[in-house]
């Protein structure tokens, strides 16, 4: 067999099947990075929403406590002191919460929260501001 014949024989991708491959996986590289983007902002918004979650679980047990103490519940004043505001290292708050909310930032993200004080009859509520500046 002759070298001309085994180089006809052989087969491959034009210059055009190739630049068409690289289009659509282009094509399909930008659509996937903006899915990341979107689910990436979702994420972070869940992540605050468990937060938010954790704080009223916290609340929730202190004010328990202190209605199942011998001394009862007496002042909202006294649940917010015992709060545990540390959230995990990607948490940090600015400023330090206070008894009507407080700032919280996760990672880039920054939300505010607002807490309705707790009573004789039910705890205190976090939940993220209306008016989220």
């Amino acid at each position: 067999m002759s070298t001309k014949t085994v180089l006809k024989s052989q087969t491959g991708f034009t210059l055009i099947e190739i630049i068409a491959v690289l289009v659509i996986l282009s094509c399909l590289a930008a659509i996937a990075f903006t899915k990341v983007e979107a689910v990436s902002a979702t994420a972070s918004h869940s992540v605050i929403e468990d937060a938010v979650s954790k704080l009223n679980t916290r609340e929730i047990m202190i004010w328990t406590n202190l209605k199942l103490s011998d001394g009862g519940w007496v002042e909202d004043a006294a649940v917010f002191s015992q709060m545990s505001f540390n959230l995990g290292p990607d948490y940090h708050w600015g400023p330090q919460p206070d008894a009507g909310g407080g700032k919280l930032h996760f990672k880039s993200e920054a939300v505010a929260l607002d807490r309705n004080p707790s009573t004789a009859t039910s705890s205190a509520r976090w939940r993220i501001s209306v008016n989220n500046t």
